[in-house]
């Protein structure tokens, strides 16, 4: 779906009441902006396909034992496009979470799947690629932790501050690896 986020409006309250989160977004709000922009306008432009998804699949809800595996965390199991959920798996499981994505396992992930799918995978990738902003919805709720729009208590607070401060390393990293991204998506 597309994101209409005000990143002007949450830069200018942190300039009013986190300074601190103010000298990390207001040299951001370009890649911000542009961001979402190209998000709104690729998401129209992914093929148009659903399946059952997680839609939350990161490894902390892969229970394994032994050789054995359980899903768990089922919440978010939805019909969903699988482009966007293999796209946000293989980037996922590959070390994008840390900031440090092993190409050889994102390249493995991708092609796993495609040897266990009949999905077409001759697609416009860039659009997968800018589709996949899910993480600016996550700063906006931070965000809105973090300057206490949607919370009153101290502690959530400083949590928001937190995923404040990881989530722009991410939007920031996932932009200067983007190329590479791209690139390993090439069959």
């Amino acid at each position: 779906t597309e994101k209409h986020i005000d990143w002007n409006f949450y830069i200018e309250k942190c300039r009013e009441e986190n300074i601190e989160l103010y000298n990390l977004l207001y040299d951001k709000i370009g890649l911000l902006n542009e961001s979402m922009n190209k998000g709104n306008d690729a998401i129209k432009n992914i093929p148009n396909v659903v399946a059952l998804c997680h839609n939350d699949m990161d490894s902390k809800n892969v229970m394994w034992n032994k050789d054995e595996y359980k899903l768990i965390d089922l919440e978010c199991l939805d019909y969903s496009n699988p482009y966007l959920e293999l796209f946000e798996l293989a980037l996922c499981w590959s070390g994008y979470e840390k900031c440090n994505i092993n190409f050889d396992l994102f390249k493995t992930f991708i092609n796993s799947y495609i040897e266990n799918t009949n999905l077409d995978m001759n697609i416009n990738w860039e659009n997968i690629y800018y589709s996949n902003n899910g993480r600016l919805e996550w700063l906006e709720y931070n965000l809105k932790r973090a300057l206490l729009i949607e919370c009153s208590s101290e502690e959530e607070q400083k949590i928001g501050i937190n995923e404040v401060k990881e989530t722009i390393d991410h939007v920031v990293y996932y932009d200067k690896v983007k190329d590479s991204i791209l690139k390993n998506l090439q069959f």
